[in-house]
């Protein structure tokens, strides 16, 4: 039997999906917050323990979340996953995909790097700076600022105007701003690939937002994805870019062209499986824990 620790804040619905799956498929399951654990390097020997100072090590893990915190504790957060894989574990998504995907700049600089078309990006630091970029940008186009470490759309703004830009909450002080892509009614593409040894399965879904923000967190509706085969090529190439076994992509289109805005290496799928007619967490526990080889690909979509 094989041992599977799901990393999370807590045992909410996605955990209770993963868990459930795994059962059934014969996996005994423990739930952690990473928080709890620790690193302990003794006797020539690396190993994690846990808050009762007991070792654990699983076959495979699961990361269902990484908290935010200073510098220090998010590089022991991804050290303790970067143990778990030295140890053998297969850690789901590992630290280096966590450590691309997590930091927004350095995500559009690898799409960018391997030709795929983002919105144009500007990523700045110190206030007087960006004022002088929105006041130049805006004479133009529309900008979004995002936060540069932040899911779900929270902290997105729109800015159309210099006193928008002066109402964001940034204690950080750097700046990322995207060209606004609009589209009418306001919505966008999630897609969410899962790399297995036998077969690759594919969920999509198309999102309309309340406003331009269309994460389903924030309201968004979801419906099946009915949209044209090149958003899931195009994600699919993006997949194989960022090599992670499971991968959110998130895609907008306008009259001419097709653009990512964002991965996710830790995708949420609620919303997803609202439109979707197979399950999700068991295609993660079926697929996810063996090797890459792609054999076949399947789009799972409510018909």
């Amino acid at each position: 039997m094989k041992n599977l620790l799901i990393l999370s804040d807590k045992e909410g619905w996605h955990s209770r999906q993963i868990e459930a799956s795994a059962i059934k498929e014969n996996f005994s399951v423990q739930i952690k917050d990473i928080r709890d654990l620790s690193i302990s390097l003794e006797d020539g020997c690396k190993f994690i323990v846990d808050e009762k100072n007991k070792k654990i090590n699983p076959d495979c893990v699961f990361v269902r979340f990484i908290p935010g915190g200073s510098l220090e504790e998010i590089v022991i957060y991804l050290n303790i996953l970067k143990v778990m894989k030295l140890n053998g574990c297969d850690v789901v998504n590992d630290a280096h995909s966590i450590e691309t995907t997590v930091d927004k700049s350095l995500t559009t600089i690898k799409l960018r790097d391997n030709q795929v078309l983002t919105p144009d990006t500007w990523i700045i630091r110190g206030f007087d700076r960006a004022y002088n970029k929105v006041e130049q940008l805006i004479k133009n186009f529309p900008i979004i600022y995002k936060p540069l470490f932040g899911s779900q759309g929270t902290g997105i703004k729109l800015i159309s105007s210099l006193q928008d830009f002066e109402n964001i909450n940034n204690e950080s002080n750097i700046y990322y701003f995207q060209k606004f892509i609009e589209t009418k009614p306001s919505h966008d593409y999630r897609v969410l690939i899962i790399t297995g040894k036998r077969k690759v399965s594919i969920f999509a879904m198309t999102r309309y937002g309340q406003s331009y923000i269309n994460n389903f967190s924030m309201g968004a509706k979801c419906s099946p994805f009915t949209s044209e085969k090149t958003i899931i090529e195009r994600s699919i190439e993006v997949s194989k870019i960022f090599n992670m076994p499971i991968c959110g992509v998130d895609l907008i289109k306008d009259k001419n062209d097709i653009y990512v805005i964002e991965i996710n290496s830790i995708p949420a799928w609620k919303g997803l499986q609202s439109v979707s007619d197979s399950n999700i967490a068991s295609a993660i526990i079926q697929n996810i824990f063996n090797t890459r080889d792609i054999e076949k690909k399947i789009l799972h979509t409510k018909k």
